[in-house]
């Protein structure tokens, strides 16, 4: 079931309706209706043998993707709403007003926090007035690491680096811009003077696969060295500081990587005068993430003071720009 959540949430962006494919929208409602049990809750799939979600079925996950693709196509209300939430309360702690992932789960309170900001979307979803929403809410913020985020549960403290939000904005419009960039670069000094690229060559060669790994290496030095550092000083805007140095290592990482020979002062700083408008367009866009109210609570930011700042650009600059310094040396050794 979870493939055909997303299938579905995917096909209704694409499509304006389901008029011209009514017969599977049907076998899909029918495919889900199938998959509530006598429990009240949902499994992910009829075939008892298979365990995508490497939890026993019926669980909340499974629940969420059949009750979330039944909203997507209207018709919530064909379930078995009194089964389901005798559902919701069978996993619901009262106590400490959180929820099981699963009844009889191995591991005590093993994924408790998931467990309940899924269970509090459902209430939602569901209209159940029978469970406080209120005290459901307050356990998950009551439980905010000291990092900014969430860790998995009360038990199993693990969490995120990176936030899928924060991942996505990465990939659809800093990557993809950047992209668009590098074919405007002006060609580099010493390109006539190079024999014609061989088509018999592979394209992803030994040389370009380095650089990519080089590329990755830095990057990863970056996030991963502002993390620890935020981590040791106990600062509760860790994740932010992470995210933000991610942002800042492509931008610097683009820059180095404008070239493969030629430095900066050679072939121009302002050369490419698109690659300063991404630049300046991705910074607002990151401060707009990290100060706006909003977009805090969707990408799961903090302000970040002037000091985080500092030491933000100071990383960045370090495991990057040894690129551009690496380019000089050469330069200078040719002299």
């Amino acid at each position: 079931m979870d493939n055909s959540y997303y299938a579905i949430k995917t096909l209704n962006i694409l499509m304006k309706n389901w008029k011209m494919r009514l017969g599977e929208r049907g076998e899909l409602i029918e495919f889900i209706l199938k998959l509530q049990t006598s429990s009240g809750g949902f499994k992910n799939d009829r075939d008892s043998g298979s365990n995508f979600l490497r939890i026993n079925d019926p669980n909340l996950f499974a629940s969420y993707f059949c009750l979330k693709s039944l909203e997507a196509f209207n018709m919530l209300d064909t379930i078995n709403m009194p089964a389901f939430h005798l559902y919701l309360d069978d996993l619901f702690h009262s106590d400490r007003s959180y929820f099981d992932i699963e009844k009889n789960y191995v591991i005590p309170n093993y994924t408790n926090i998931v467990a309940t900001a899924i269970g509090l979307e459902l209430i939602g979803l569901t209209g159940y007035a029978g469970i406080d929403q209120k005290e459901v809410l307050g356990f998950i913020l009551r439980h905010r690491n000291n990092l900014g985020g969430w860790d998995g549960s009360t038990t199993a403290k693990i969490h995120e680096l990176i936030d899928t939000f924060q991942i996505i904005l990465l990939e659809l419009f800093i990557d993809l811009a950047a992209l668009s960039i590098f074919v405007i670069e002006p060609s580099e000094s010493d390109v006539m003077a190079n024999p014609p690229r061989n088509p018999n060559k592979k394209f992803m060669d030994v040389k370009l696969i380095k650089s990519i790994i080089i590329g990755g290496i830095s990057l990863m030095s970056g996030v991963l060295l502002v993390y620890l550092i935020a981590y040791m000083l106990a600062l509760e805007n860790a994740l932010t500081m992470a995210f933000a140095t991610w942002m800042i290592c492509h931008i610097f990482l683009a820059y180095n990587m404008r070239t493969e020979n030629d430095p900066l002062y050679k072939i121009g700083f302002m050369s490419n005068k698109m690659m300063h408008l991404w630049a300046v367009l991705v910074v607002f866009a990151l401060i707009l993430i990290i100060y706006i109210p909003p977009l805090q609570l969707i990408f799961s930011t903090y302000p970040l003071t002037g000091s985080d700042w500092l030491i933000i650009i100071g990383v960045s600059t370090l495991t990057t720009f040894w690129i551009e310094l690496k380019k000089i040396v050469k330069i200078k050794s040719k002299i």
